[in-house]
């Protein structure tokens, strides 16, 4: 008698939704995005089911399937200097989540009172987050505590969210741009001033007039090509040693425009800018004659200048502070 045939196990359920592969994620928001869709994909499914097909609401579920579909193919990883074009622009940040939170809006429309209820918690919650004007977010949430809720007011409200929610983002990317743009500026311009120096001492130049065994700031009766480049590397020292203040105050990160990494980018830059125009007045006496003028003393001054660039960042600390909600 011959073995009976085994009886193969059962395919998996197929998904309704292509698997994405965790390789592509590339950075904290394309993950964040992928769950969000993940999620909503479920609700506009559970909201299906119990709807027949032509109806308005149904409508509005198509409209979010549509929505949720642009945002999956924001997530797709392009070549390099299209992946710099949209990391400087934002421009696939902004059109997937834009694109989630308009799915959202079109859910709203679809879902029955019980979970019409049940987002005005969240959504209360992320007006506060995002609308600075106190009269404008107290009209939002009064209008937002009626029981039960009521369709129109709660997708409102999630629109001004969207709007509020989208203009903070674009501030944060411009800020960002905008300390980015600072810190390659003045770098590209140090190193400008350190190799000229390195093959002309002659070109801002640390000794004094005269002759003597030491005229030249850091000991020595001759300028030396690298005494610049080590003002510059002693001073982003000491604006590197800055950034503990930097990360004292960080409450969160953002996951869509990261503006403490450009802010800490831009301290050790600064420092060496500040190091190199404090050493500068120290040999000019300016100011005040330096205590020594030995390689130490250089190194010192150096890296006490660096570091006192603190009291010049504080003020972009502060705006970023702002625009990132975190004042205190």
């Amino acid at each position: 008698m011959p073995a009976p045939t085994p009886t193969p196990a059962p395919a998996p359920p197929a998904s309704a939704d292509p698997p994405l592969d965790p390789s592509t994620y590339g950075a904290v928001w394309r993950a964040e995005v992928t769950m969000r869709v993940g999620q909503l994909r479920h609700e506009v499914r559970d909201l299906r089911a119990t709807l027949g097909p032509g109806t308005a609401k149904a409508r509005h579920l198509d409209t979010a399937d549509g929505a949720l579909d642009v945002a999956v193919a924001a997530l797709a990883v392009p070549s390099l200097p299209a992946r710099l074009a949209r990391w400087w622009t934002g421009s696939s940040v902004t059109v997937a989540w834009e694109s989630v939170h308009r799915a959202d809006a079109e859910i709203i429309e679809a879902c029955e009172q019980p979970e019409l209820d049940a987002r005005v918690p969240r959504l209360r919650a992320w007006l506060r987050q995002v609308l600075d004007d106190p009269e404008h977010l107290k009209e939002q949430l009064d209008a937002l505590g009626a029981r039960p809720a009521q369709r129109e007011v709660v997708r409102e409200a999630q629109l001004t969210a969207m709007e509020a929610n989208n203009d903070r983002h674009t501030g944060l990317r411009q800020f960002r741009n905008l300390l980015l743009s600072v810190s390659g500026g003045l770098l590209l311009l140090l190193g400008t001033i350190a190799v000229w120096h390195a093959i002309s001492p002659s070109f801002v130049s640390l000794c004094a007039d005269g002759a003597g065994p030491d005229r030249c700031f850091g000991g020595g009766s001759e300028a030396a090509g690298r005494t610049v480049f080590e003002v510059l590397a002693v001073g982003a020292l000491g604006g590197l040693l800055s950034v503990a203040f930097l990360l004292q105050r960080l409450r969160r990160v953002p996951s869509r425009y990261n503006v403490r990494a450009a802010q800490a980018l831009l301290k050790p830059v600064a420092g060496a800018a500040t190091a190199l125009v404090g050493v500068l007045l120290l040999q000019s006496g300016l100011v005040v004659s330096p205590v020594e003028n030995g390689p130490a003393a250089l190194i010192a001054y150096s890296a006490i200048f660096g570091f006192a660039q603190e009291l010049l960042t504080r003020y972009v600390d502060r705006q970023a502070s702002r625009l990132l909600g975190d004042d205190t």
